[in-house]
């Protein structure tokens, strides 16, 4: 700031002071010593004495110079700072007595009063210019009077002259004796010098050792003030290390204080040194709050509550305090400490309300902790009240809610807890509350809900439902199902979904009489599939060569046949399950080909499943009922018989490995020129399930069968059908049934069956179609133990083709029946592993041909 007015005071006095060289020339005698020192000499108005002494000299001298009157109205004009017009009236006395030599005092007088007057009117113009013109320039190694150095200052200072300013404050300092004018010169440096100029002024020889104590305090506050530009400047510029390194060397608070501010994000520790090194030198609450914040950083919570207690007001740290109580409260919750860690947060928040956020997180959070403390342990009872009290509070609400529902699924109520994760997931789709929905919208059995959720807001529910839908597949062997909700949710399915092409072939042998119900046969089926989806597509063609051998009564004339029957099959995997086949029974042969089919649903009640069919299948009891034959007095075709009807199962588990299954069949029987039949059938079974490793399921248990036909067909005259048709047949047994694990490069499926026989068959009129009468052939009871058993096997070989086998025996009071079958099957592309469908299906059974 340039201090024009102060000047203009110093001036003001000045019209009575001026510099001199020579000797003194003043009536008020000689000039003290100390003016003397400094060249500075006082002039003032002359005295009496003086003035007497002048008018004697005048009256002496009367005509030839001017009165002392005269001369004294000029020193009085000067006096009166009237300059102008005592240099005129001087001048205007030198031309009227030209012999006249004006006194030099008077003459010095006017000189240096017009300069003082030009200097004050620049000053008060701030024409710092016409200033340092009126000051002309400084005389080396002499000391300027002190007026005169402060306006060259504050004209160097207005004109930004940094160089000559430097070099003006350096000359004083070092040229100037006034203890009292290098002191100010010092305390007013720092408002006219830059760092630089600070630095050098501050480096002067003659300050750093000076005597006077003044001098030297004002000389380290002017050096302070130089280092503490100098660290503001290297922090401006980014020159972040060289500032500290300043800090570190100095003693400053303010420096000190800064570099803490610098530094307390990134080192706290360094931070806490700058701030208790500041506070070394000064108590401030700014350098006391840093150094609380720094070491809070640092984690050490009594030492920061001791920097607070010493403190000179504590109170005004009532906030960090608070953070210290937060900062036990946290830890005491890592510890597993929650009644501490609760105090603490409520005493945080108390301290510091700014905190009662964090602290309200922080209470929320240790009741969290808590409940899911007790969740591991399974007291999901206690994990759920604790969760509850979490989701009052702000912070943990969301996930408070999520344990609750959590442990609500734990407990059973699904319900439950699918409405919180369906009101979690709709209030912010994530993937926890997404997972738990899905999970318990399975165990409520509404996947199907929270699938329609998942296509109305998005997000990740809709993957989490794919991938439980293809769970659940997965776990029902419907592997297409699994394979198309997530593709690559399981290795063991690749492949399980690519076209395939199968070769089989499938040997017979049925004992009974020649011509009859023996049957020897062999057929060949050849087939492809694929698939899209869940869907599942066949078509093939099987190619029967039978023979029943020839018979030893004249009236019976069976012939060897080979015929053809194509068909198309397909199927559909899910909760509802669907199969269909269509075909022709064997085209070719005496009697006529028929349409053949069936269709078969299955779906899931509750545990247990029902399922239902409607078919027409062919009777492949025997080369009459499956192909006909002609009559051997007529030549007329007649047999090949089709069974159309229905069938329902249901089977409901009891037990966890316990189940029950009921079958009810009811149809009709006809053919070509053969006499009309119908049959009802049902059984019930009882079957444990057995765990072992590496194996499906093994399962055992007894059974009843029960079929009764209208009328016994069993013959191969003229008007029979040549089929098994008891008008009371019982069957009661146990059996074992099992299959190996699915999914691996090789599949095995055996049943075994051992049962107790009991057969009542009415007898049947020679030729039923006869309207005359007939004799009566047949009929009779018979009972005895019978026995079946079925071996299916298959084998990955490479991951292109599958060998596949079975083999089937029956013993029974009916008839003996032995079949054996071989196929391969190649897949383009390959195959990770086998199921069910890849071993051999047996042509000679149609109530197997399809599963739903």
């Amino acid at each position: 700031m340039i201090r024009t007015p102060l000047l203009l005071r110093a001036l003001a006095l000045s019209a009575v002071i001026g510099p001199v060289s020579g000797a003194a020339l003043s009536a008020a005698g000689d000039v003290p010593e100390g003016a003397r020192r400094e060249g500075v000499y006082t002039i003032g108005i002359p005295r009496a004495e003086a003035v007497r002494t002048m008018d004697r000299v005048a009256e002496v001298q009367a005509a030839t110079s001017p009165s002392g009157a005269d001369v004294r109205n000029i020193w009085k004009l000067g006096a009166d700072g009237h300059w102008s017009e005592a240099a005129s009236g001087l001048k205007a006395r030198r031309q009227a007595y030209p012999g006249w030599k004006a006194p030099a005092d008077l003459a010095v007088f006017i000189a240096e009063g017009q300069r003082d007057a030009a200097l004050r009117h620049a000053l008060e113009q701030e024409d710092w210019a016409a200033t340092l013109a009126a000051l002309g320039p400084p005389v080396p190694g002499r000391c300027e009077a002190p007026f005169r150095v402060w306006a060259r200052i504050t004209a160097l200072a207005g004109l930004q002259d940094r160089q000559q300013l430097d070099a003006a404050y350096a000359g004083a300092v070092a040229t100037c004796r006034d203890t009292a004018l290098v002191a100010g010169l010092l305390a007013r440096a720092p408002a006219d010098l830059d760092t630089d100029g600070l630095e050098r002024l501050a480096s002067l020889p003659i300050l750093t050792g000076h005597a006077d104590p003044t001098i030297r305090a004002a000389r380290r506050t002017l050096a302070a003030e130089a280092r503490y530009r100098r660290f503001a400047a290297d922090l401006a510029a980014g020159n972040v290390d060289a500032a500290l390194a300043l800090a570190r060397g100095s003693d400053d608070p303010r420096l000190l204080g800064q570099a803490g501010w610098q530094v307390l994000a990134t080192d706290a520790p360094g931070a806490a040194d700058f701030f208790e090194r500041a506070l070394g030198q000064a108590e401030t609450s700014d350098l006391r709050r840093g150094l609380v914040l720094a070491i809070l950083r640092t984690g050490d919570l009594d030492r920061a509550e001791t920097a607070i207690h010493q403190a000179n007001a504590p109170a005004d740290l009532a906030d960090l305090a608070g953070q210290v109580a937060l900062g036990r409260a946290a830890a005491a919750r890592a510890a597993g400490q929650w009644d501490v860690a609760l105090q603490a947060a409520v005493r945080a928040a108390a301290l510091n309300p700014a905190l009662a956020p964090d602290a309200d997180a922080l209470v929320g959070g240790a009741l969290l902790d808590q409940a899911a403390g007790a969740y591991q342990t399974g007291d999901y009872v206690l994990a759920r009240r604790l969760a509850l009290a979490a989701a009052s509070h702000d912070a943990t609400r969301r996930a408070g809610r999520m344990r609750a529902a959590w442990a609500d699924l734990q407990l059973g109520a699904h319900s439950a807890a699918a409405s919180e994760f369906s009101a979690l997931y709709l209030a912010a789709p994530d993937e926890e509350s997404a997972e738990g929905f899905a999970l318990a919208a399975e165990k409520t059995g509404d996947l199907d809900s929270a699938a329609a959720i998942a296509r109305a807001i998005g997000g990740p529910l809709g993957h989490k439902v794919q991938a439980l839908y293809a769970d659940a597949a997965f776990r029902e062997g419907d592997y297409l199902t699994a394979r198309s909700r997530a593709p690559d949710r399981y290795e063991t399915l690749d492949g399980i979904d690519r076209a395939w092409v199968r070769q089989a072939v499938t040997g017979r042998r049925q004992g009974g009489t020649r011509g009859e119900n023996r049957l020897t046969g062999l057929v060949s089926v050849t087939s492809v599939g694929t698939s899209a989806g869940r869907m599942r597509f066949e078509g093939g063609v099987a190619v029967y060569a039978i023979d029943p051998g020839q018979s030893n009564r004249a009236d019976i004339r069976p012939s060897r046949e080979t015929v053809a029957a194509p068909y198309l099959a397909v199927s559909r995997e899910g909760d509802t399950s669907l199969s269909a086949r269509i075909g022709f029974s064997p085209l070719g042969g005496p009697a006529s080909a028929r349409i053949v089919g069936e269709v078969a649903v299955a779906h899931a009640l509750g545990k247990g499943e029902g399922e239902a069919r409607v078919f027409a299948r062919p009777k492949t009891d025997s080369t009459l009922s499956l192909v006909g034959q002609h009559d051997a007095a007529t030549g007329q075709a007649f047999g090949r018989v089709v069974e159309t009807g229905a069938a329902l199962r249901a089977r409901m588990p009891v037990s966890l490995n316990d189940a029950v299954q009921a079958d009810l069949e009811v149809t009709t029987l006809d053919g070509e020129q053969v006499e009309g039949n119908s049959r009802i059938g049902a059984g019930v079974s009882a079957s444990r399930t057995l765990a072992r490793d590496g194996f499906a399921y093994i399962a055992t248990g007894p059974f009843y069968q029960f079929q009764s036909y209208d009328r016994n067909t069993n013959f191969h005259t003229f008007g029979h059908g040549g089929y098994f048709s008891p008008q009371a047949f019982h069957r009661v047994g146990w059996s074992v049934n099992a299959q190996t694990d699915p999914l691996k490069k090789w599949i095995v499926k055996a049943d075994l069956a051992v049962a107790y026989e009991s057969v009542r068959e009415d007898a049947a009129p020679l030729l039923p179609r006869d309207p005359a009468p007939q004799p009566l052939v047949g009929g009779g009871n018979g009972s005895g133990v019978a026995g079946a058993l079925e071996i299916s096997a298959a084998r990955r070989l490479g991951r292109e083709f599958i060998l596949s086998g079975a083999a089937s025996a029956i013993a029974s009071e009916a008839y003996d029946d032995v079949r054996l079958g071989i196929a391969l099957t190649w897949i383009p592309g390959g195959r990770a592993g086998l199921v069910r469908a890849d071993l051999p299906t047996d042509p000679f059974n149609p109530a197997s041909w399809i599963q739903p």
